[in-house]
Parts: C-alpha cells; sequence; structure tokens
C-alpha cells in the first residue's frame, strides 16, 4: 500500500515540487513501513548557472515475526541531493554534484562464542532494536564537459571527472 499527496510548480526559470508520503510492505515476514517528505527546487541562480537541490526525510520502521520493532534502511533523518552547472560556453559546461545523508544502520559487535563442533567463533550481535549509525555520508564530485560538434546530427563529447574532491571516507559497512 502506498499513499502520496504531492505539489508541484513551475514558474520563471524555477521549478518547486514536495510530496508526503507513506508505503506499508510486508516481504519475506518483514513488515516495513515508510513516512516521509521530500522538497525539490531546481532553477536558474543567475545567467549561465543553474542549479538543483533535493531534500528526503524518512522515518522508516521494520517489524519482524518475532514482534521486534528497529529503524530499517530508508530511515533517515536527512538525504540531501544536488548539483551545480555551470555553461561556460554553448560547447563547454562544468558541473559539481554533491550528496549528503546519515550513515546507515548496523548492528554493532558484542561478543564470540566458540562452536566446538565446528572449531570456529560464531559472533553475536546487538539486537535489530538497538542498532547505531555508522558515520555520516559525504560526497562532492566535480565535472567539465567539451562538446565538439561534428555534423549536424553527430558530436563528441569528451570529458573528465574528479570523484571525492573533498577527499572524504565513506563508511557503508563495517567488516
Amino acid at each position: 500500500k502506498q499513499l502520496s499527496l504531492d505539489y508541484s510548480y513551475s514558474g520563471n526559470n524555477l521549478n518547486i515540487s514536495a510530496s508526503l508520503f507513506a508505503k506499508d510492505t510486508q516481504v519475506n515476514n518483514l513488515q516495513s513501513d515508510l513516512v516521509g517528505l521530500e522538497l525539490f527546487v531546481q532553477g536558474k541562480i543567475i545567467n549561465k548557472l543553474r542549479g538543483q537541490i533535493s531534500y528526503s526525510l524518512i522515518n522508516g520502521t521494520s517489524q519482524n515475526t518475532e514482534g521486534i520493532e528497529f529503524p530499517n534502511a530508508f530511515d533517515l533523518d536527512y538525504f540531501i541531493r544536488g548539483n551545480l552547472e555551470w555553461r561556460v560556453s554553448p560547447t563547454w559546461t562544468a558541473n559539481a554534484t554533491f550528496s549528503f545523508r546519515q550513515g546507515n544502520y548496523y548492528q554493532p559487535f558484542t561478543s564470540a562464542e566458540f562452536e566446538e563442533g565446528l572449531n570456529v567463533f560464531r559472533p553475536e550481535f546487538s539486537p535489530l532494536s538497538e542498532q547505531e549509525r555508522l558515520p555520516d555520508y559525504g560526497l562532492v564530485d566535480v565535472s567539465i564537459n567539451k562538446m565538439i560538434p561534428i555534423s549536424e546530427k553527430f558530436n563528441i563529447i569528451i570529458f573528465a571527472t574528479v570523484n571525492n574532491v573533498l577527499n572524504r571516507e565513506n563508511i557503508r559497512e563495517y567488516t
């Protein structure tokens, strides 16, 4: 089941949209609920500079067959994405994109128990209801593009991209 209430506006070099939503799913005996808000703004900033930014807030919870409720992977207080595009000339474009969000949830390691029969240690983790977050995630990439017209219907695009220009360590999971 899904429910959404949307709003959009388009006007002089400006587009705005907003959405409130709720979603209820059942997959592999796991009940998941999402409730959230998304905002999006896109427009011309100055003559050759355009930009867009989006913000999402999602309250995501899941419940397993034992009735234990815990935050799911979509539970985020903020997820911000955007880009700036500067059209230097009709054939040159510079672009910066960014993405910032809370870190993923994980179950901290609590102890290990030795399994005699298998001759291995069995790890034990905190309960799902006591998950912790990894550090926040942030990424900024920049690129430059050059379009070379070959004919009326054929162009070649040459580009260079630098990913993670802030050289930030983004941890997706602990191993």
